[in-house]
């Protein structure tokens, strides 16, 4: 859930690499790990699960600086999430991946926690485990792999100053190996000028990661007119729309 999809992707892609060559498969909970928490909480506080859950919808909120969605299934306990549940598996068909539903009361251990709790709220949870699933995932056979949104590109910047205005041109992907050298000149111009506004061109820009997002923010929160961007292409606009930078930052 604290990725875009297209980093998911790319992270999907390179778990594939791992088990087409060691083997073995891919357990995790993060699909449905939304609605676990939602039902467990509900289990044990059928009085006020909401506001257990908003409270910490607002902690979240607080401690992170970017708003994601990705294929985690955020849905109502009481509705039926097949329909979500067959989304985040058609996307892990693009990148050569299937999945099985391992269902949790099916292979659940006892679990000695739940003794410190009333009968009531043990059954509740034994039945919330039987609407909730960890994932085996493991690569499909002779697949042609969608790597589209992993594809890796020279990253490159350019940069200008004019009358205040920083002008940047973005070139490749801006991700967490290549964000450092987009900050450090950050950190330069800001040091020497006096940044009224940022325009960055990514007319040229393949990809932005959350990493790369977090230096736009520092340049928008740094400047008296913000950041404004332009020439943005369907992947990269997609990212700032699902983060919420889109309502952030001037986009073009």
């Amino acid at each position: 859930m604290y990725l875009t999809d297209p980093e998911a992707g790319t992270f999907c892609d390179n778990v594939r690499k791992l088990l087409v060559k060691h083997g073995g498969c891919w357990i995790t909970a993060d699909p449905e790990i939304s609605i676990q928490y939602l039902l467990i909480v509900t289990a044990l506080y059928p009085d006020n699960y909401m506001e257990i859950l908003m409270r910490s919808k607002s902690v979240a909120e607080e401690k992170s600086d970017v708003t994601v969605g990705g294929q985690s299934i955020m849905v109502n306990a009481k509705k039926d999430c097949a329909a979500e549940i067959g989304r985040v598996m058609k996307f892990l068909a693009k990148h050569g991946l299937k999945a099985e539903r391992l269902v949790l009361a099916d292979n659940m251990p006892e679990l000695v926690v739940l003794s410190k709790f009333s009968t009531e709220q043990q059954t509740a949870i034994k039945q919330a485990m039987t609407k909730c699933a960890y994932w085996k995932i493991t690569p499909i056979d002779s697949t042609e792999v969608d790597t589209s949104d992993s594809k890796t590109t020279d990253f490159d910047v350019n940069a200008s100053v004019s009358g205040g205005t920083l002008d940047i041109r973005l070139f490749g992907r801006v991700d967490t190996i290549t964000s450092p050298k987009l900050l450090a000149l950050w950190e330069k111009v800001s040091a020497d000028n006096r940044i009224v506004a940022v325009n960055v061109d990514c007319g040229r820009l393949d990809y932005i990661s959350s990493a790369g997002l977090r230096i736009l923010l520092l340049m928008h929160k740094g400047s008296e007119q913000g950041v404004s961007v332009s020439g943005v292409n369907e992947v990269v606009r997609e990212i700032f729309a699902q983060t919420g930078f889109i309502d952030i930052f001037n986009v073009n």
